[in-house]
């Protein structure tokens, strides 16, 4: 058992390090993006996102889950055939379903790039359109690994996906901006296209050079190439739920049947995934028309195009780290969750670490952004544009609090198998954010989004909050509340002080400096001061060892 445990570690601390490094050579791409689009240029960019992300999430968002299991299923039976059909009838099915999609978008770019307020923008969903059916493939492929728990090419697909767009994309964005912004927009999100394609093939050689490789073994089981790991983590699990004999039928089932099965798993998985992709497909259709009524459609562009791709991007950045923290713990609330004490310390711990590592990352955005904006952003921003983001971002920075506790709280939720709470959740939340938005946006401006997008953070939170407490002895007590404070107290002042006096040293080596500092004694205040208990302090070096 605990060597399985181990390798489920491994497995998911290896996705969790590619997905980490995927997403930050993703943030890391904005920059240089921004500088070279500027900020109409990065509004047309983002204009075209949420409804490609709908789309892609209606299209192919619930695969890998359901692929995975379903194929891992068959492979726990010995139904090596009965996992490709799988693989195979679903690559059919999907890609067509995706192609449809990609001719629809292409189609009818024009039509929704003029109700979206800016014409313009029909180049860039041209560019991005063939990108859905690219993805469909790419979610078989990673369904299919993930359901043999090989996780290496789901995770070096994604690296593969970023360092394409990164380089391709702006290479095409910098060579089509002689052309006009909205060309540089459409090679930029070519770039995109293309990291799809390459992500799914990646995925998909691997399969075809493989999948002659397997051999009998002498007691006529199935042993793998070596591209597959020797021993799966979930078989024995997986065996028991679902015995052989059902693997057998299953095997049988005609080509609707099997379709039908795979829909049944994959649709709830769509259902959590559509909520927020919903709300940002509004606020684009919201957003730049309200704006555009209160001055002109460039500055309504412009204004969304900082918010969404360049304010969004930073203040994402630190949700991965509590994300790949929130990864690492589930499986523990899993194990324990018919102990609920323990499963309440587990979940306790990971609470407390979220809303730490979410305090410090509200209080850096908020005391550093003209120092960050001034730092990645002052080639390609005016100053008008960069004392806008400035602001943008310290109102979005409390979201990072919010989204730490969300983190934190889904994935004790998850783990004790109630899945569908979070999601509804987060509905409720997406319902509040339309809501505050659309009245926001006329007496605030953009800051109305991002007004509209904390308190749908603070009501999922909330909601998250007392659902994790009803099933878990989850409490939090005055002695941890001041240490939040006089950690948040001494951030501040050390950050702003240090930088003053590392001044000399120049702005780059004074701001990271103090930062480093600064951060150094947010965590050293917390533990005497009793933010974390004794058992808990003891586990935080152990924990990121894996010691149980």
């Amino acid at each position: 058992m605990k060597k399985r445990i181990k390798s489920l570690f491994t497995g998911a601390g290896a996705l969790v390090a590619c997905s980490f490094v995927g997403k930050l050579l993703g943030a890391l791409y904005r920059i240089p993006l921004t500088n070279v689009l500027g900020g109409e240029g990065m509004g047309l960019y983002q204009m075209v996102f949420p409804l490609y992300t709908l789309i892609l999430t209606l299209s192919s968002g619930g695969l890998p889950v359901a692929l995975s299991r379903i194929i891992s299923v068959r492979l726990s039976g010995g139904d090596r055939e009965g996992a490709t059909r799988v693989l195979k009838l679903s690559l059919a099915v999907f890609t067509l379903l995706g192609g449809i999609c990609s001719l629809i978008l292409a189609c009818s770019s024009r039509f929704i790039a003029s109700v979206q307020g800016n014409e313009d923008a029909y180049l860039a969903y041209l560019a991005i359109a063939p990108a859905i059916t690219f993805v469909s493939v790419l979610a078989c492929m990673r369904g299919y690994w993930q359901g043999r728990e090989n996780m290496l090419p789901s995770a070096l697909s994604q690296i593969i996906e970023q360092v394409v767009k990164l380089s391709l994309g702006l290479l095409l964005a910098r060579v089509m901006l002689t052309y006009g912004v909205e060309w540089s927009v459409f090679g930029a999100l070519l770039g995109v296209s293309c990291a799809e394609l390459l992500s799914a093939l990646a995925l998909t050689l691997p399969f075809l050079i493989f999948k002659k490789k397997w051999v009998k073994s002498e007691n006529g089981g199935v042993r793998y190439a070596p591209f597959e790991p020797l021993t799966t983590e979930f078989g024995e699990d997986n065996a028991t739920v679902f015995p052989s004999k059902s693997v057998k039928i299953d095997a049988r089932k005609d080509n609707i049947a099997l379709i039908k099965e795979i829909l049944r798993l994959a649709i709830p998985v769509t259902f959590g995934s559509l909520v927020l992709p919903l709300t940002q497909v509004v606020d684009s259709f919201l957003v730049v028309n309200i704006l555009s009524a209160r001055g002109t459609k460039e500055s309504a562009t412009m204004a969304y195009g900082l918010f969404t791709g360049t304010v969004s991007t930073l203040i994402n950045l630190p949700v991965v780290i509590i994300y790949a923290l929130s990864v690492a713990l589930l499986p523990r609330v899993a194990k324990l969750q018919k102990n609920q004490n323990e499963a309440g310390r587990e979940a306790q711990f990971s609470l407390k670490t979220g809303i730490a590592l979410g305090v410090l990352a509200t209080l850096f955005f908020i005391v550093s952004a003209p120092d960050i904006v001034d730092l990645l952003y002052s080639a390609g921003l005016g100053q008008s544009q960069r004392s806008l983001c400035v602001s943008l971002i310290r109102t979005s920075a409390i979201s990072v609090f919010y989204v730490a506790v969300i983190q934190s709280a889904t994935s004790v939720l998850q783990g004790l198998g109630k899945a569908k709470i979070p999601a509804l959740n987060l509905a409720i939340g997406g319902v509040v954010k339309v809501l505050v938005t659309t009245l926001s946006l006329f007496f605030f401006g953009i800051f109305g989004a991002a007004i509209g997008t904390a308190c749908c953070y603070a009501v999922t939170a909330i909601l998250d909050l007392k659902a994790m407490q009803k099933r878990l002895p989850v409490t939090f007590h005055k002695k941890g509340v001041w240490a939040i404070l006089i950690a948040t107290g001494g951030y501040a002042v050390s950050a702003l002080l240090l930088k003053w006096l590392f001044l000399p040293c120049g702005r780059v080596l004074s701001f990271l400096l103090s930062e480093s500092v600064a951060f150094f004694l947010f965590f050293a205040l917390l533990l005497p001061f009793g933010w974390f208990d004794g058992a808990e302090t003891k586990r935080i070096l152990p924990f990121f060892k894996q010691k149980r």
